[in-house]
């Protein structure tokens, strides 16, 4: 599976801070993005190990 994105997903801006609001927040999307991925798909889950 590819999610194609125009930015670097898991790297903040070593020159902007992320004391400004804006900043903070898509970087914040772009991590419920991924994490949203992971659940959907069930990806934390042990789909093949025995009960």
């Amino acid at each position: 599976m590819a999610i194609e994105y125009n930015d670097d997903m898991f790297e903040p801006s070593l020159f902007r801070s992320l004391l400004n609001y804006k900043i903070a927040m898509e970087y914040v999307a772009t991590l419920h993005l991924a994490t949203g991925v992971v659940e959907e798909l069930k990806l934390n889950q042990k789909l093949w190990s025995k009960i």
